[in-house]
């Protein structure tokens, strides 16, 4: 499949926290106005989490860049990311095609490295520091996340060789872990039916590969 003329060009940093105090002061106007009332039944933590305005207007950059030059914006998120919801609809999801969206986290850093065997075309601090979403200050994916080796397994046995949890579990992972990323990946096909198209590399890949309904909050038994 040919899919145009790759041009590599390095853009100009852009400050994108510019602005972000005043997107986030316009959200949380809205809540106190509009939910102000239901604070005591979900908790006033509410106003305290972060509303990922930051890749939201990396993407809104990004997507009128592309429509402005005619260029395909692809999307970043990885097979790993996807799975378990790590990513932002109308932000690192825009795009108009997920080249990595079938390619597991850990896949990632070992094509990153075949990239580079014989020189650096990607930049080493990209490939050794700690993974991030960089949405706030010294974040870490492991913060939220279990190491990618791990959740890789998980991942690849709970989509792609079908198993059960209790036969995951049989297989050496911590049975928490394991819940906690199963209902993970069932709760957020919602995500995965907005993302861009995705190249297949896997034995089973998201889309047309995997179904699982996302109405009446549907649970496999």
């Amino acid at each position: 499949m040919f899919l145009g003329l790759i041009i590599f060009q390095s853009l100009p940093l852009i400050p994108i926290k510019i602005g972000t105090p005043i997107l986030r002061q316009m959200m949380y106007a809205y809540i106190y106005k509009y939910t102000f009332c239901q604070l005591e039944s979900v908790g006033t933590g509410i106003l305290r989490q972060p509303l990922s305005p930051l890749s939201m207007k990396r993407g809104t950059m990004l997507m009128a860049i592309s429509n402005k030059l005619g260029h395909l914006l692809l999307s970043t998120g990885n097979k790993s990311e996807l799975a378990v919801g790590y990513c932002t609809l109308y932000g690192d999801m825009n795009g108009g095609l997920a080249v990595l969206a079938d390619v597991p986290k850990t896949s990632v850093y070992r094509i990153a490295r075949f990239i580079n065997r014989d020189r650096e075309i990607i930049p080493e601090r990209i490939i050794t520091k700690p993974p991030s979403a960089e949405l706030k200050p010294d974040q870490r994916d492991q913060d939220d996340l279990p190491p990618y080796e791990i959740l890789d397994g998980i991942l690849t046995a709970y989509i792609e060789d079908n198993k059960a949890p209790d036969e995951i579990m049989a297989m050496g992972f911590e049975p928490s872990i394991v819940n906690d990323i199963i209902a993970r990946v069932d709760r957020n096909e919602y995500k995965r039916h907005q993302s861009p198209p995705g190249l297949k590399v896997t034995t089973k890949s998201f889309g047309y590969g995997r179904r699982y309904p996302i109405a009446q909050r549907y649970r496999f038994p």
